[in-house]
């Protein structure tokens, strides 16, 4: 799904997921319940990328049911919701330079803040999640 960038919502989902730091990934445990957790990620080609540490129970839970929700936080209002669905693969291999850079320059300051290099932070959280876009809502 593209999104539709002439609406007003689209444009401002569009910037969101360009701009943001965080967002709120949700899988579905291995109980059924629901596990929200905060990801750093990097909105490329109509798509989300994500990286884990392979052992990390979201990766386990992707495997187990893609079907994924993301969401943003309010604009502490309760404004400025955006809800997105979709499906998500745990990819058997790394991403090319195309991916790596621009999320290497987006969050250099908080790989440099874990105390690790571009190069040890993938070696770390070398599971990489590519989430499809299926549905936005909000408002």
């Amino acid at each position: 799904m593209v999104i539709d960038l002439a609406s007003e919502f689209g444009a401002r989902v569009d910037a969101r997921l360009r701009a943001e730091q965080i967002i709120w990934l949700t899988t579905m445990g291995t109980d059924g319940v629901p596990q929200p957790s905060p990801v750093w990620f990097l909105y490329h080609n109509d798509t989300v990328v994500i990286f884990s540490s392979p052992k990390a129970p979201k990766v386990r839970n992707i495997r187990q049911d893609a079907h994924i929700a993301l969401h943003f936080d309010s604009d502490g209002r309760g404004g400025n919701i955006v809800v997105i669905t979709g499906t998500a693969t745990v990819l058997d291999t790394m991403p090319g330079d195309d991916v790596l850079m621009p999320y290497f320059a987006k969050y250099a300051q908080g790989i440099e803040g874990l105390g690790l290099t571009p190069e040890q932070m993938v070696a770390t959280y070398s599971a990489s999640i590519s989430v499809t876009v299926e549905k936005v809502r909000g408002h």
